[in-house]
C-alpha cells in the first residue's frame, strides 16, 4: 500500500518530471495553469526547505506529490464567494500524480492519505477554471465549490474546500 512521506532532494528529479509532464498533458487540453516554467526546481526547493513537499511513494515508486501546508495563503483572504467555514486549514497546491500512474485511483489514495495524515483540518484547493479534470476530481471526492480567488500574478482561480 502507497504511503505519504516529506520529499527529499532525491525525489527532486522525478517530480520536475511530473510537473512537466503534467504542463504538456494541460496544453494539449488547452488550458495553461502551470506556464512559463512553472512549477520548478526552486519553487520545489523551497517546499522541500519549508518542509511543504510531500510525495505518495510504492516502493521504489514516487507516485504523486504536493505542496501541502498550515501556513496562511494569503490568496484566499478575499474570495468573490464565501468558504465553507473560517477554521484553520491547509491548503494544498501543485498536486501532481505521475504520468504511469494516472486514471489508475491513486490520486484519490492520495488525497485520502492526506486527508488522514492532517485529520480534523479544513482542506482548501484551487484550480484553473478550465482543468476541468481537477474540478471533477475535487467534486468527487468531496470539496465544495466555493468561487473565485486572485492569484498574486492577477489570474483567476476557482477554489474548493472540505471539511
Amino acid at each position: 500500500m502507497p504511503e505519504i512521506r516529506l520529499t527529499k532532494k532525491a525525489d527532486k528529479k522525478i517530480i520536475l518530471k511530473m510537473y512537466q509532464d503534467a504542463r504538456d498533458n494541460m496544453k494539449q487540453l488547452g488550458f495553461s495553469q502551470w506556464k512559463d516554467g512553472y512549477p520548478n526546481n526552486d519553487t520545489l526547493t523551497a517546499d522541500i526547505k519549508n518542509k511543504e513537499s510531500f510525495v505518495f511513494v510504492e516502493g521504489n515508486d514516487i507516485i504523486a506529490s504536493a505542496m501541502i501546508s498550515l501556513k496562511e495563503e494569503i490568496t484566499y483572504n478575499k474570495i468573490d464567494g464565501q468558504w465553507g467555514n473560517d477554521e484553520k486549514y491547509l491548503v494544498i497546491h501543485r498536486f501532481v500524480v505521475a504520468k504511469q500512474f494516472l486514471r489508475k485511483g491513486y490520486a484519490k489514495l492520495f488525497l485520502e492519505a492526506i486527508e488522514e495524515k492532517f485529520s480534523n483540518l479544513t482542506i482548501r484547493i484551487d484550480t484553473h477554471q478550465n482543468n476541468f479534470l481537477m474540478k471533477s476530481f475535487l467534486l468527487k471526492n468531496g470539496f465544495t465549490y466555493r468561487g473565485i480567488i486572485m492569484l498574486q500574478n492577477k489570474e483567476l482561480r476557482e477554489a474548493y474546500d472540505k471539511f
